[in-house]
C-alpha cells in the first residue's frame, strides 16, 4: 500500500513560529526590533480592514527580507536549519523517521506550509521530506514578497493537487494543528489534529 504523508509545519512539527525565528536569526537584535515596530504598523492596517491578510504578510516579509539577494537568503536559510532544529518536536521527528523515511519505495512525505520556501525547503530536506510552501518573489535578485497565493487553508489542497501525482497513493494521511489546516485534514483519508506532543 502506497502512502502519502502531509505535515503542516509551524505548531505541528515545530513548537515555534519559524517565520519570526528566521527574522530574528538573520538580523541583529536592534534591527529586528526596529523592523518589528515598522511591521506592526501594517498589522494595524490589516486589522482596520485596509489590507488583506495576504498583502500584509507579503509586506512584512519584504520589510525583513527585502535587503537580501536570493543567494544570500539561501545561505542564511541553510545556517538557520541547525539553529531552528531545537524547536522541532522529538515526537514528530521520531514519527517521520519510523513511518516515512524507512520505506521510500512505498511512502512519500511532504511538509505543506504557509511559511516561505526559503527556509522550509532546507528544513524539509533535513527531515528527508519534500516541501510545498508559500513561494518567494524575487525582482532584480531582491526578495519582493509572495509569489502567487499564501499556502494555507484551501490553497494547501490546491497546491497538493498541482504538485503531487495523487493517483499513485492508496492512503493519504494529514497532520495539522490549526484552522488553516482544516481543508488539508478533510482532504486526507486519515487526519491527525495536534497529534504530536
Amino acid at each position: 500500500m502506497k502512502r502519502l504523508y502531509l505535515f503542516d509545519f509551524d505548531g505541528t512539527i515545530s513548537t515555534k513560529d519559524s517565520m519570526i525565528y528566521f527574522f530574528y536569526f538573520i538580523h541583529p537584535k536592534f534591527i529586528f526590533f526596529i523592523k518589528s515596530i515598522y511591521s506592526f504598523l501594517y498589522v494595524v492596517i490589516f486589522f482596520l480592514g485596509i489590507r488583506s491578510k495576504e498583502e500584509t504578510k507579503s509586506k512584512v516579509l519584504e520589510i525583513f527580507l527585502g535587503e537580501f539577494s536570493k543567494n544570500e537568503l539561501i545561505n542564511l536559510a541553510k545556517n538557520f536549519v541547525p539553529y531552528f532544529s531545537k524547536f522541532l518536536r522529538e515526537s514528530s521527528k521520531d514519527y517521520i523517521k519510523n513511518n516515512v523515511n524507512n520505506d521510500s519505495s512505498n511512502v512519500e512525505g511532504y511538509i505543506v506550509s504557509a511559511s516561505m520556501d526559503i527556509w522550509i525547503d532546507p528544513i524539509a530536506s533535513h527531515l528527508n521530506l519534500n516541501a510545498i510552501s508559500t513561494k518567494s518573489l524575487f525582482i532584480n535578485d531582491r526578495f519582493s514578497g509572495i509569489k502567487g497565493r499564501n499556502c494555507n487553508n484551501q490553497e494547501k489542497v490546491i497546491r497538493i493537487k498541482e504538485e503531487i501525482d495523487l493517483d499513485k497513493f492508496d492512503l493519504i494521511l494529514a497532520f495539522g494543528n490549526s484552522k488553516a489546516d482544516k481543508e488539508m485534514l478533510e482532504f486526507a483519508n486519515k487526519k491527525f489534529y495536534n497529534f504530536f506532543i
